[in-house]
């Protein structure tokens, strides 16, 4: 590991802890300033969209390979399934923000 690569490592971290900081801190208030025209909070709950579905797709790849499932798996997939079956009936969009706010 080469010292830039472990300097943005360092950096980030810091930068993740120090929001976890804030937001434990000041709660509502923190996650509600604007950036780049979202909410501190959205941009969170984007973030662990984002990973929740690579995970997600992680875990796939890994049973197709090796036919090996986890409880994780398990409850992964039947929270993807719950989520779609409850956008089902409310003929709700996906692209519509509110439905991942609610």
């Amino acid at each position: 590991m080469n010292l830039k690569n472990f300097k943005t490592q360092t950096f980030l971290s810091n930068l993740i802890f120090l929001a976890c900081l804030l937001t434990a801190t000041f709660g509502r208030s923190f996650s509600g300033i604007f950036i780049f025209n979202f909410r501190f909070g959205e941009l969170i709950v984007a973030l662990g969209l984002i990973t929740y579905l690579f995970l997600l797709f992680y875990n796939i790849n890994i049973f197709i390979k090796r036919s090996e499932y986890s409880i994780l798996f398990l409850l992964q997939t039947l929270l993807v399934i719950l989520f779609v079956g409850s956008l089902i009936p409310s003929l709700s969009s996906l692209f519509n923000p509110y439905v991942y706010k609610a």
